[in-house]
């Protein structure tokens, strides 16, 4: 049986602008992902974030649990969840699928569809999917933030936490590491050569590049971020 089935949605109501949202439930770093499905209405304007994020690779998964039922999510969801996740607090997310048109071939191609990508949308009920699709526009638009998970890699973008907290093979790297630095320096709107990688080299002339370690991790960092493939995906 799909995990779709296993999960039991309640049907949303054809006459009102109804979401489902995911509860991902508190707890610790190192604890299972668990979360509800919660119906709200767009129209009394509930507080909720919106989570898009990137597939990776479909064929590494971890489990979670949704009412109960253990399926396989995605490393990348499973990763962007246990970051959000609060250690006291439930958080309301409604999940996008972010995927994208390669992707969507891949999973295809190996008859692995299944719903572990697309937790509020019931993909067993054409009319829901069709409904849910129109109304992405508003559901972004009413949300309180959106939140991205780019799907980079931490031992290339050395993410603080949680994800050091459970993994050993983070501990050799660097305990701060921001890959949005290079963003912050080009909306400083300063010239390149006046960025902390380059000096006058003692001339007082020339500007020659001479950047720190630090500065090599970020631009590292950042050059992962540009290459994911979330800005390929459709929405985007």
């Amino acid at each position: 049986m799909s995990d779709c089935l296993r999960i039991g949605y309640s049907a949303l109501s054809s006459d009102e602008a109804q979401i489902r949202t995911l509860i991902l439930h508190a707890g610790s770093v190192h604890e299972p992902i668990r979360g509800s499905l919660r119906t709200i209405s767009l129209a009394e304007e509930p507080v909720y974030d919106a989570l898009s994020y990137v597939w990776g690779d479909a064929s590494v998964t971890k489990p979670i649990q949704i009412e109960g039922v253990e399926f396989n999510a995605t490393i990348n969801l499973e990763r962007a969840l246990r970051h959000l996740r609060d250690d006291s607090d439930d958080l309301t997310l409604w999940v996008d699928a972010g995927a994208n048109f390669e992707a969507i071939y891949a999973v295809r191609r190996t008859l692995t569809f299944s719903c572990w990508w697309v937790v509020c949308i019931n993909q067993n009920d054409i009319e829901e999917k069709s409904k849910q699709v129109a109304m992405m526009g508003r559901i972004y638009q009413q949300c309180h933030q959106v939140r991205i998970w780019l799907g980079c890699d931490e031992t290339t973008c050395n993410l603080e936490q949680p994800l050091r907290k459970i993994d050993s093979t983070l501990d050799a790297w660097a305990e701060k590491q921001d890959p949005f630095e290079i963003v912050r320096f080009l909306a400083n709107d300063e010239h390149i050569s006046d960025w902390q990688c380059f000096s006058d080299g003692g001339s007082g002339l020339h500007p020659v590049y001479r950047a720190s370690a630090a500065f090599e991790a970020s631009w590292a960092g950042f050059r992962t971020i540009a290459k994911s493939t979330w800005w390929t995906r459709m929405w985007t």
